[in-house]
């Protein structure tokens, strides 16, 4: 057996399998200690790298929440996910008592209204465009603040809404500013009208006084021969007198349209004459240095306007020319009738056929980059005081009510051009010269009774002198209180009520309450020398008599509010 082969060769196999499984392990041991190293190593580093994180997030949200500005984001369902610190400050609650609220609980209810119909549907179609709006603010210890909120929203690749990133900043303060500031240029235009204003009066008071002067120095003739040339002299200074009146009444209506606010109310306009009355405001506004020259176009066509509204806007515009001009120029105002093509600036309107008022000066001329700027709240080139920057942009938006636009035309050294687009309203047509309607005692209406009640002794008596001149009877009141004894107390029917707005006690318009409350078919005239704006709005509409009143107007309203036979205005 020992000499046998076969057991040789079997010996010889198994060392040799042995030896081969022996390198196998050794090598697979290798790649393990190679593979356990490379892992070690990975690990190591992926502890690293989250440690890192972990602290990039600890820098972040440190940042995060140390940032003087108010953050927050919102989720798709218009819900807080997320605030920092500043913004738990600001609005003085937890994290808990945030987290899952709309930012609409933290707003004034008009506030919120706004944010709900109206900033978050636009935020949500955005497509990731910032969005900044002015809210008012409410924290947990009911304190409201002015606060501006900036936000852009975050949309994944299929461009679905994820969630939106915000800062509020709290510019209570900046807003106290601008609103100090824009009273300041209210008090500094009102200062400017005033002395304009005082000085047109002066001369009106002077013509007026004069020629009553003169009428009561001359005695009447006592030569029948002169009576004719004397009365034509008392009527021509009587006709200078009036004349100035009606001037001075003019200049109030301009002044109470100045002052007033209030609603867009448009009506066919004639433009050309709506800017010649409104020369002699512009003029004393615009100030002695300064030419105004009106280029009045034929065949102009009605504007539909509010004449109120553009008074104030080619009243800002014209400011605007003039102090582009501080060492003097010209104003040019031109009225045109002119069919525009499509915009190419947002100011601009729509293509159509338009009325336009092109005010021009000879200023310094506006560069581009103010050009791009100009209607821009708050955006202002004046000095500190002397402007709000709100001017052109108020001009704007009342131009764009009425459903038209603006153009600009300008450049440095050449002077510039702002032209106010209009909506036709159809062809002017001269109106037919009437004779003034001559009011006679003859007239069975004119036995009719009056109550005429007013606190201004002048007035009344005026007044009544002009009624009974017509042929009315007439019972005097100097308040409401003792104007509603006469009527319980009356004998006669009384016809219809004229009553002053204006009264201490019971006003004009209570009185008229009273007095349709009593007597339901009584009708009731009131008489004011204030603007719409200040008239008391109590649910009824009324008969108004404007003062100054001559005595054909105060017939005419008289007859037509008698003529409807009821007291409220239909």
């Amino acid at each position: 057996m020992r000499g046998c082969p076969g057991a040789a060769v079997y010996r010889h196999d198994v060392i040799h399998t042995k030896e081969v499984l022996e390198q196998r392990v050794s090598e697979r041991t290798t790649e393990l200690e190679i593979a356990n190293r490379r892992l070690t190593a990975e690990i190591e580093q992926r502890q690293r790298t989250e440690e890192g994180l972990r602290a990039s997030e600890a820098r972040y949200r440190l940042l995060y929440n140390r940032t003087p500005m108010a953050l927050q984001s919102v989720d798709a369902d218009a819900r807080l996910i997320d605030v920092n610190d500043t913004w738990l400050d600001m609005f003085e609650c937890t994290r808990d008592e945030a987290i899952g609220r709309s930012p609409a609980d933290f707003m004034t209810p008009e506030s919120a209204e706004r944010y709900r119909t109206q900033a978050w549907p636009e935020m949500l179609a955005s497509r990731g465009q910032q969005r900044v709006v002015d809210y008012q603010f409410q924290t947990r210890s009911d304190r409201v603040f002015d606060g501006r909120l900036a936000a852009s929203g975050e949309f994944d690749a299929e461009g679905r809404f994820v969630r939106s990133w915000a800062a509020i900043a709290d510019v209570t303060v900046e807003k106290r500013v601008d609103r100090d500031l824009r009273q300041a240029q209210r008090m500094e235009a009102v200062g400017q009208l005033t002395a304009g204003i005082a000085h047109d009066f002066n001369n009106l008071l002077t013509a007026i006084l004069g020629n009553l002067e003169l009428m009561a120095k001359r005695p009447p003739a006592s030569d029948p021969a002169d009576q004719p040339r004397d009365q034509a002299r008392t009527d021509r200074l009587i006709a200078g007198a009036r004349s100035a009146a009606q001037r001075g009444a003019k200049l109030t209506a301009q002044l109470l349209a100045f002052s007033r606010q209030q609603t867009i109310a448009t009506e066919p306009v004639d433009l050309n004459r709506l800017i010649d009355e409104m020369l002699p405001l512009l003029r004393g506004t615009i100030g002695a240095n300064i030419g105004i020259n009106l280029q009045a176009g034929p065949g102009l066509s009605a504007a539909l306007a509010d004449p109120a509204q553009l008074e104030l806007a080619l009243l800002n515009l014209a400011i605007n020319a003039r102090d582009a001009m501080p060492g003097g120029g010209a104003i040019t105002i031109e009225t045109m009738n002119v069919t525009l093509g499509e915009p190419v600036f947002a100011e601009q309107p729509a293509a159509g056929d338009y009325v336009a008022v092109r005010v021009s000066d000879t200023g310094t001329g506006i560069p581009d980059a103010v050009r791009e700027r100009m209607f821009e709240p708050f955006f202002t080139t004046k000095e500190v005081g002397k402007g709000s920057g709100l001017g052109l942009p108020q001009v704007l938006g009342v131009v764009k009510q009425l459903g038209g636009g603006l153009a600009v035309r300008s450049a440095p050294g050449e002077g510039t051009c702002i032209s106010i687009f209009l909506p036709r309203a159809g062809d002017l047509t001269t109106p037919t010269t009437e004779a003034p309607t001559t009011h006679t005692a003859a007239t069975p209406m004119r036995r009719a009774r009056i109550l005429l009640v007013d606190d201004d002794a002048e007035v009344r008596s005026i007044a009544a002198t002009m009624l009974r001149d017509a042929g009315y009877q007439v019972v005097e009141a100097s308040s409401g209180a003792s104007a509603l004894d006469t009527l319980e107390r009356a004998d006669d029917p009384t016809d219809l009520v004229l009553a002053d707005i204006a009264m201490p006690g019971i006003n004009g318009v209570e009185f008229a309450t009273i007095v349709w409350r009593t007597w339901p078919a009584l009708p009731v005239l009131l008489m004011t020398g204030y603007a719409d704006s200040d008239l008391p709005r109590n649910g009824a509409e009324h008969h108004v008599l404007r003062k100054p009143f001559g005595a054909a107007e105060l017939m005419d309203k008289v007859d037509q509010v008698m003529a409807g036979g009821c007291g409220a205005a239909n």
